[in-house]
């Protein structure tokens, strides 16, 4: 009895079963494309978006040390893991979360000064490495 209605489906169309399954194939693959673009095309957007953050958290930071008027430009932005929540650089008497800590060392120069900031990955959490004058 199956059988019948096997040869029944292979006899009722052109490609019959073959063609049905090649059909499954083809539509199975081409989802699976579609969705390995997608996702490689979603994740640098996120992490521009994040990092893009981190950059301007550093810049209203380099900003709000400095009283001068020029403009503020990223020199280097760079991702790093830092050993902690306070960024591998705890003030006195902090508590720091003992997590690793995803984020960017990101390096803010002007015409006077140059400052090194270390982020989180979105900015959140920003900490001064270093400040100095301009070279």
């Amino acid at each position: 009895m199956a059988d019948d209605k096997v040869q029944k489906l292979e006899n009722s169309s052109p490609g019959g079963l073959k063609g049905l399954i090649g059909l499954i194939l083809l539509g199975i693959f081409v989802f699976i494309i579609y969705f390995a673009f997608v996702s490689s095309n979603e994740l640098p957007a996120e992490e521009s978006l994040t990092r893009s953050q981190a950059e301007i958290a550093a810049i209203a930071e380099f900003k709000e040390l400095t009283t001068e008027e020029t403009t503020a430009t990223i020199e280097t932005s760079e991702e790093q893991t830092w050993p902690d929540g306070c960024l591998g650089l705890p003030d006195v008497d902090q508590i720091c979360t003992q997590a690793l800590v995803e984020g960017y060392r990101i390096t803010v120069v002007s015409d006077e000064h140059t400052a090194v900031f270390r982020t989180n990955l979105t900015g959140s959490n920003i900490a001064l490495e270093s400040f100095d004058e301009a070279n």
